[in-house]
């Protein structure tokens, strides 16, 4: 698994079914702590952590 680009991303969710990459995290909790202070500095938008899997 030493090759295994699999990654944590935090998207902004846009009208229209859209989205952003806001940034990449190699695990989960470094996701969720950056979530909590995009959050914090951007009350009113949209944000979820999803599993992102590299193409083979």
């Amino acid at each position: 698994m030493g090759g295994d680009r699999n990654s944590w991303a935090i998207v902004r969710i846009l009208p229209n079914a859209q989205h952003y990459t806001i940034a990449r995290f190699f695990n989960r909790q470094d996701a969720d702590d950056r979530l909590r202070a995009l959050c914090r500095f951007i009350p009113d938008g949209v944000f979820e952590v999803v599993w992102v899997r590299s193409a083979v």
